[in-house]
């Protein structure tokens, strides 16, 4: 069964946006899909702050934010958090202004450093590869 039929959502928070889970809750939870095992402390402030991911996403126009690297792999705390993001077909200027406007904003929820890369990217197919067994979906407009 595909990762796209499992999906189920949320019901929808202000703007009309939806916080993504699974049937395994794999947007907040310790296991995705896969059966890979996210870094428990992340997970924990993951759920904590779900909402407030949720809120910025929205009004930033974010479409996908997802999370990988030691985030979803390592144990305590990780050195910084690396993230997924897809802002869809902005013009050049806003689409700037979102990305900054997001780095800032996980960077000060998260009080840690925030590495945000765009599908652009991953133009490298290793780690392309990497990214995309590693990552865990945390909002989906």
């Amino acid at each position: 069964m595909s990762n796209a039929s499992r999906e189920e959502s949320a019901p929808a928070g202000r703007g009309g946006r939806r916080v993504a889970n699974t049937a395994q809750n794999r947007a907040f939870g310790a296991r995705t899909d896969e059966g890979k095992t996210v870094n428990q402390t992340v997970h924990r402030q993951l759920l904590e702050r779900r909402e407030e991911i949720a809120q910025i996403c929205a009004r930033l126009g974010v479409r996908r934010l997802e999370l990988f690297g030691s985030a979803t792999t390592g144990s305590g705390q990780p050195g910084d958090l690396d993230f997924l993001v897809d802002l869809g077909d902005l013009p050049p200027r806003e689409y700037a202004d979102a990305y900054f406007r997001l780095l800032e904003a996980l960077t000060d929820l998260f009080k840690l450093p925030v590495d945000l890369l765009t599908q652009a990217n991953l133009g490298n197919p290793y780690f392309r590869e990497r990214v995309e067994q590693q990552k865990t979906l945390l909002y989906a407009a």
